[in-house]
């Protein structure tokens, strides 16, 4: 009967942690979308600065 109850509250630790480890999978799955999000959206705006400058750079050459 002991062994049984030992077996049974081990089951259930490795049930709770299972849990929690695919929840924590799920958050860290959010959040490198939101990385990748925010890459890229820095590299169109790192796209839109380097045309400015370019334009910039091309009409200071032109004067």
């Amino acid at each position: 009967a002991r062994n049984t109850q030992q077996a049974s509250s081990g089951t259930g630790e490795v049930l709770r942690t299972i849990h929690g480890v695919a929840e924590r999978a799920v958050e860290t799955g959010h959040a490198a979308s939101d990385v990748r999000n925010a890459a890229g959206s820095l590299s169109d705006q790192a796209q839109r600065l380097r045309n400015l400058v370019e334009g910039y750079v091309a009409e200071i050459k032109a004067a």
